[in-house]
């Protein structure tokens, strides 16, 4: 019982890329109910600006470290794990709509 009082469930080796994940997961989902609510528009026409925007947004932050900071360099990986959440999220809301 001593070696598990030790683990830390927070400390694993991607754990940047678990969090680039989740953050692009939710602000996909929240960015889609953003844009249902201002404009009734399509729901998958939604989904795929939201998708595509979302994508942008992450490979300009990218960009902008490696272009514009010292200490930071992009990584394409960060940009997949973006990219990973916003397509489990388009993929969520579109099962969503379905169940609905």
């Amino acid at each position: 019982m001593d070696a598990l009082s030790n683990v830390d469930p927070f400390n694993f080796r991607y754990k940047d890329k678990a969090v680039h994940f989740c953050f692009y997961f939710l602000f996909t989902v929240f960015w889609y109910l953003f844009f249902q609510r201002l404009k009734n528009r399509a729901k998958s026409r939604v989904r795929l600006t939201v998708f595509i925007l979302a994508t942008i947004y992450g490979a300009c932050i990218e960009l902008c470290q490696w272009l514009f900071t010292t200490g930071r360099t992009a990584d394409m990986v960060d940009i997949a794990a973006n990219m990973g959440g916003s397509t489990l999220a388009i993929i969520c809301l579109w099962l969503f709509s379905k169940i609905k």
